[in-house]
This record gives C-alpha cells, structure tokens and sequence, in this order.
C-alpha cells in the first residue's frame, strides 16, 4: 500500500491572509524544481500567470509524454483531482534506461497559489533510495512566501533549498502541495497631524508610503472611539474632516490606513480640544432701566474675529423681553445678515441670522435691532463689551421719542 503525504492547504501564519487579491506587478512568474533520486531525475517547472486557469490547462501544462520501455524511473508532474486528464503510468518492461523529462504548470493568479505536486518513482535495484525535491525561486517576486506542505511539517521554500525522502520502498506514490501568498506588509503611516480645530470640527491628516484608504475613529474618552469618519479612495496622503463636535471638548482618535492587500495599519492615540466659540457679549448691565421697546441703530468693532449666526437678547425680569428683528451689514465688504423673530416659541430669546456671518476683527459693522417687550438697556454709549465695542447711533422707542445712548443687551454667537 502506498503511502500518501496529503498537504492541507490553509493559511497558518499571521503574515498571511486569504482574502489577499494576489496582483503581481508581473505579466507572470514561475520557479524550477529538480527531483532527484540515487537512480533517476526529473525537472518540473510551476508558476503564475494573469490569463492561466486553475485547473489542467494545454495553454500551459504539457501532458506527460508516452514512457518509453524503461522500468527505472522517477517522474514529478502536477495533477488536478477534477480534470480528465491522466498522466501516462509507469513503464512495464525493466531495462537499465532512466529518463528525464519536463513538466509544466501555470495557474491564474488568484488568493492563495496552488500547486498540487506528485513525484512516482520505481527502483529496479534493490537497496535505499533517496529522493530529493530541490528548487529555484530567483524568478519569484520577493514578496511572495512559497511553501512546501508534507504529511507532517510545512517547510519555507524562501529559508531552505531542498527536501528530502528517504525510503527502503522499491516503489512509491508521494504527493505535496506548494502554495505562494503576498506577505501582509502594512502601510507605513507617518505625518499625523490635526488642523482647522473649531468648536465644532477639525480636520486630522497623515501620509502612507503607499495608497490605501483613510479610517479616523474618535470619541470623548481615551481607547474608547465612538464616532469614526471613512473615505474609501486609496490615496498616500489622507485628509478627513470631523463635524458636529461639541465645543470646548477633548477627544482621542487615532488613525487607519488599509492597502489594495488588504494589510491594515493603525497610528497611535492623539487628542485634541475643540474651541470654545467666540461671542460678542455686553453681559447685564448692573441697571437694566428704564427699558422699552424700539429700533436701535448702531455700530459694532469686533477686537477678535467672531463667527455669528445666532442674536440673544437679555430680557428684563418678568418680561419677554426679545428681539424681533436684527440686520448686521457692512457695505464696504459685502457682509449683510438678516434674523427675524418666530413669536413665543420654544427659545425665543435667540434668534437665528439667514446664514452664519463672519465679523473681523477690527472691521466696523452697522446693525439695526428692533425690539419687543422690555430687553435690557445699557445706558451708555460707546460701551466696551466682551469681543468688542458697540455704539447707539439712534435710538426710536414705541412712542417715537430719540435716544442715542440706549444699547440693547444682547450677545452674538454662533
């Protein structure tokens, strides 16, 4: 009874993976292998090919020629348990003849690379017999791991040269399996770096030394990452944004990067803190009276760059005090924003602007603001506010009487 070396074919290495597409920057590659014994050679060559099949393909495999009257013999060949064909058995009339002959295989390039090996053998001679499987991988792209599987170990083609048997058999019937797979070399991130910090958002960036995808996971508390932000486009450098933060709050990331292998690597843990928003704010005046409501015309200088799309205004107490409608402009720079009251609804002492506005610092603004019920008054005019100084031009209260030192309490922010 023969016996059989059967190789299961898994992937049994952490550097290794299944899921791997195996795209070779080459048209095709292939590796040579010698057998030998103390009676006879053979030479079969395997390898890789973009339009080669999985199976027993003419385009590439030569079937085994007839064999000629020789009784010695060893012979290495690639089978296919689901293809018809059928190398030739061995010879049937002993001479003192061996043979070498050539053997071919090429398979598509796919996940994991397969290369089912027999090696027969016969020895007219009485004695041991030594068979020796030895090969060349010089044409095979370094970032390939080859292997040899036998019943009982897998042997590393890229650490070794050859394989023996040794057997007192007269006969014999052996079968291996030679795999190659891309090793799992993770993109090299470097360069990791966060911008635009708003109060709520920034931007996190990092390079890879080769294209691959972008992953950033973030969240409030360090290792544990709530949110995450992807984009699926392969690029060296990486860009994403993060939006809807909350303001003046820290959070943990970290970034990741998967290449067309598959192989992913991950950056280590940075933090940053949001921005507390800026606001133009006159605070409550220590005496908010007299108070009515009316137009109020004036000026703003921002002493810091503000971001504003909502108006407060500071009700007396017991009142409803509001804003029903406020314009902020400045004609020199195209800068014009319009909020309008919605009644007693909800928060209705915040209004919201018709888009968010930009104040410079530095830059002088007009506003009007027409009130209703009783809003805090400041009495008193320039007044320097928290983020700037804001002026009363004219003021018109509900019975038509002028003021120009009556500045409404109000606080712009976004």
């Amino acid at each position: 009874m023969n016996m059989k070396i059967i190789a299961q074919i898994f992937v049994i290495i952490m550097l290794l993976t299944s899921a791997i597409p195996l795209v070779c920057a080459q048209a095709q590659f292939k590796a040579d292998l010698n057998v030998t014994s103390n009676v006879a050679s053979d030479v079969a060559t395997f390898g890789a090919a973009e339009d080669a099949t999985e199976d027993f393909d003419l385009k590439y495999d030569e079937p085994q020629p007839p064999i000629g009257p020789v009784y010695t013999y060893i012979r290495a060949y690639f089978y296919y348990p689901n293809s018809t064909y059928t190398p030739p058995g061995p010879p049937a009339t002993a001479t003192s003849s061996i043979f070498t002959e050539l053997t071919t295989s090429y398979i598509a390039l796919g996940n994991i690379l397969e290369w089912p090996l027999k090696v027969d053998y016969r020895n007219a001679t009485v004695g041991f017999t030594n068979i020796t499987i030895a090969w060349n991988l010089s044409e095979v792209p370094e970032e390939y791991l080859v292997s040899l599987y036998t019943e009982g170990e897998v042997i590393n083609m890229r650490e070794s040269s050859s394989y023996t048997v040794n057997t007192s058999k007269s006969s014999e019937s052996y079968e291996f399996n030679i795999t190659a797979a891309k090793k799992m070399i993770s993109p090299i991130i470097t360069n990791i770096t966060v911008t635009n910090i708003t109060n709520n958002s920034a931007t996190v960036t990092w390079d890879t030394n080769e294209i691959s995808d972008s992953l950033v996971k973030y969240g409030i508390e360090s290792g544990n990452y709530t949110h995450q932000e992807y984009n699926s486009t392969n690029v060296i450098s990486h860009s994403l944004s993060l939006t809807n933060l909350s303001a003046g709050v820290k959070y943990y990331y970290v970034v990741n990067s998967t290449n067309l292998s598959g192989s992913s690597n991950q950056g280590i843990e940075y933090d940053f803190t949001t921005k507390i928003p800026l606001v133009l704010d006159t605070g409550k005046p220590a005496n908010p009276y007299p108070s009515i409501f009316g137009t109020h015309n004036g000026t703003i200088k921002p002493n810091q760059t503000i971001e504003v799309s909502t108006l407060y205004t500071y009700p007396c107490a017991g009142t409803g005090g509001h804003t029903e409608y406020a314009m902020i402009w400045n004609k020199t720079i195209g800068e014009c924003a319009v909020a309008e009251w919605n009644g007693y609804i909800g928060d209705y002492h915040n209004i919201s602007f018709n888009k968010t506005l930009t104040l410079n610092e530095g830059v002088i603004y007009n506003y009007t603001i027409r009130t209703g019920s009783y809003p805090q008054i400041i009495h008193e005019t320039p007044f320097n506010a928290t983020g700037g100084t804001i002026t009363c031009d004219k003021f018109i209260d509900a019975n038509g009487k002028v003021y120009c030192d009556w500045i409404p309490a109000i606080k712009l922010w976004i």
